[in-house]
């Protein structure tokens, strides 16, 4: 009786992840049809009037294409987070979920002002309901997400510094850095894409939205929906400049190159040239890894400080040139 029961219930709870994730599909691609249609509307008009609804439409495109990629590489994800945890102590596995519940009311938190609609119209108040919980709160949760893999792979990590300062085992500590390696390249293949996703998405809304406010001097008819929206806008950059500064903070903790070498070297003393053949072997192989171990988006680029100036250089860049364009 007990394994019918449990195969019932499971059942039930498989049917209602179906259900929720067509209902948000749903909801995704009528979100994208209103933009759609919202822009072909106004096509008449001067193209430089419009970069609003077209930024709006870029967003809610690379929502449904975040999330159909999410839903795809879900067992991958779920697999990654088991392989983090496996690697954890229980200490630091406690401290991975009290970040995952301050994440948890953070999101819902920043994700309620969205959802304030100040119109009588219901379907635009079921509309912007549906665009806070399918459109903005997805936009938020992934970098939030990443934060929280990338902090259970630096407890993986620190755990493997910690043979630096304690009795130093070189093959130890090789096996460890191999471990954080898979973990790494795991990120960067399940969830690279969507890392670049969110900074694409990030580049295209400043850039047209930028456009759109040097062009015409006003951002929207509605001033409480333009502050709305502002304050949306806000918390999406703070969001994504929070994973770029963790992500870099967690690999600014990591021992230098020359840390490890320096450690190598004081293990013991070698008498013979096989023995400094091998540590040289073993010397290429560690800084090999310890240097390709890093957060990549889509191997476009990589997550550090470095980047945020390429970023800001191609935004401005591309708003120039923007705006030269639709001048003429």
């Amino acid at each position: 009786m007990f394994p019918t029961k449990k195969r019932f219930t499971k059942f039930i709870y498989s049917l209602i992840t179906i259900i929720l994730k067509l209902i948000t599909i749903c909801a995704m691609l009528i979100s994208t049809i209103v933009s759609t249609r919202m822009l072909i509307q106004t096509i008449p008009s001067k193209l430089s009037k419009q970069l609003f609804v077209l930024s709006y439409m870029n967003k809610t495109i690379i929502v449904f294409i975040g999330f159909v990629y999410f839903n795809i590489n879900i067992t991958k994800i779920k697999l990654l987070i088991k392989a983090i945890t496996k690697n954890l102590n229980d200490t630091d596995r406690h401290k991975l979920k009290v970040l995952n519940r301050i994440f948890l009311a953070f999101w819902v938190i920043l994700g309620l002002p969205a959802m304030g609609s100040y119109t009588k119209h219901m379907f635009l108040i079921i509309y912007n309901i549906t665009w806070s919980i399918y459109g903005f709160s997805w936009i938020i949760a992934i970098p939030l997400l990443l934060i929280h893999i990338s902090y259970g792979i630096h407890l993986v990590e620190r755990k493997a510094n910690k043979y630096m300062t304690e009795s130093f085992n070189p093959k130890e500590f090789q096996r460890n850095i191999i471990i954080v390696n898979k973990l790494k390249e795991s990120v960067n293949n399940c969830l690279g894409f969507l890392s670049f996703l969110t900074f694409y998405e990030l580049f295209a809304t400043i850039c047209l939205r930028l456009t759109h406010i040097i062009l015409n001097g006003f951002i929207d008819d509605n001033f409480v929906d333009a502050i709305q929206g502002l304050i949306e806008f806000s918390e999406i950059i703070l969001i994504d400049l929070l994973y770029v500064f963790s992500v870099d903070y967690f690999q600014s903790q990591r021992p230098t190159v020359n840390d490890i070498i320096d450690r190598l070297s004081q293990t013991n003393q070698l008498t013979t040239a096989r023995d400094m053949n091998s540590q040289n072997i073993l010397i290429q192989q560690l800084v090999h890894n310890y240097s390709n171990s890093e957060y990549k988006a889509w191997n476009v680029f990589t997550i550090n400080k470095k980047f945020l100036f390429a970023f800001l250089a191609s935004v401005v860049s591309f708003t120039v040139m923007l705006i030269q364009l639709l001048e003429k």
